[in-house]
């Protein structure tokens, strides 16, 4: 995963974008940082000041395009 701009963008162990977690939910603020845990799916991101952990919620064996 990385930061672009206020979103975060999830791929695939192929580089395919999987899911875009837009910023306007943290109020258009810049990503500064992201740290992903392979182990446990979570992604931890921070937006100025404030630090969000992301879980996921299950699995979708259907393909998103971003």
């Amino acid at each position: 995963a990385y930061g672009s701009g206020c979103d975060i963008v999830i791929l695939a162990s192929d580089f395919e974008c999987v899911q875009i977690i837009p910023g306007a939910k943290h109020g258009n603020i810049q990503v500064s940082c992201v740290e992903c845990s392979n182990q446990q799916g979570r992604i931890a991101a921070s937006y100025g000041n404030a630090v969000c952990i992301f879980e996921p919620l299950g699995t979708n064996s259907h393909k998103r395009n971003c």
